[in-house]
């Protein structure tokens, strides 16, 4: 894969994500199951974690510093998923929004900062994968892991009119005025 098409895919990968959020009731996505599965802002709360420490890997590794981060086992991935929704689980949905929107920005900066070389280079001492294959497994694959349940939690909520929505750029609006806005 070229440089020029991961950066492509990083920019337009969350469209599917995007359209399931946009338009939910704030109360839908902060809500828990019964089943005690994660909420939607759980789980953009943890794509966003795991983007900012790719970041920080990226910025380290640019600086000719390794980070443990390519090399983590599953003790240290589920530690930081713990960690990660502990850290979150107050936290306003807006502020969750942000950091998710912002961090695939940041993302892409530092992917920038890369040749093509050094993308294709092998970085993982375990697995031998590329920069550009963990780029990947970070950012678009991880999110294409959590697309089934967000798909099944989306057909089985609704929006509800009067009721604050995300939007778009992740702000909200009551469902009803965002209705009348688009005729």
């Amino acid at each position: 894969m070229t440089k020029a098409e991961l950066i492509h895919d990083l920019r337009t990968s969350r469209a599917e994500l995007d359209a399931l959020v946009e338009g939910m009731p704030e109360e839908e996505l902060t809500a828990r199951t019964m089943s005690g599965a994660p909420s939607v802002k759980d789980v953009l709360a943890h794509l966003a974690a795991w983007e900012a420490e790719l970041v920080t890997a990226l910025a380290k590794l640019k600086q000719g510093v390794r980070s443990r981060f390519f090399d983590l086992g599953e003790e240290h991935v589920d530690a930081l998923n713990a960690t990660t929704y502990e850290e979150n689980k107050d936290r306003p949905l807006e502020r969750v929004m942000a950091d998710f929107r912002g961090v695939r920005v940041q993302v892409i900066r530092q992917v920038e900062r890369f040749s093509q070389a050094e993308l294709d280079a092998p970085v993982s001492k375990h697995s031998g994968a590329t920069l550009t294959e963990l780029v990947l497994g970070e950012t678009i694959e991880h999110q294409q892991e959590h697309l089934p349940d967000l798909r099944a939690w989306r057909e089985s909520v609704g929006s509800s009119p009067g009721a604050a929505v995300v939007t778009a750029d992740g702000g909200r609006q009551r469902a009803d005025d965002r209705l009348k806005t688009e005729d």
